[in-house]
């Protein structure tokens, strides 16, 4: 018999997604990455307002049935924007938890690495 261990209303279990980019590249193509956020900032407010489609598309994309689909994006929150002091806190605390448990070699400092484009956010 099947049981709930976890949902996603359980506050513990809140994550956020981040977009990635190699340093150099960020650093040699900061315009390239300023257009690539607008886009996907249009495609966000677009997925937010559309929740339906959204899940049809998914559905059809992944021949999961759209039931699931429609009842997870109806209570997902669709944002984009920079990445804030509580993310980075929360980055570092994983980290320094990965570290410590010999997951990755050394000390992460997450603030030296978040990317921050002038006029961008």
């Amino acid at each position: 018999m099947a049981r709930v261990v976890a949902d996603t209303t359980d506050k513990r279990l809140t994550s956020a997604s981040y977009y990635m980019a190699g340093r150099d590249f960020a650093t040699r193509h900061p315009a390239v990455l300023a257009a690539v956020l607008d886009e996907l900032r249009l495609l966000t407010v677009w997925s937010g307002q559309h929740r339906d489609e959204l899940a049809a598309i998914a559905a059809e994309a992944t021949g999961i049935d759209v039931k699931p689909w429609s009842a997870a994006f109806a209570r997902a929150e669709f944002s984009l924007g920079p990445v804030t002091e509580a993310h980075i806190a929360q980055q570092q605390q994983l980290a320094d938890a990965f570290q410590a448990l010999g997951i990755i070699p050394r000390r992460i400092h997450v603030r030296e690495i978040v990317w921050r484009a002038p006029g961008v956010f």
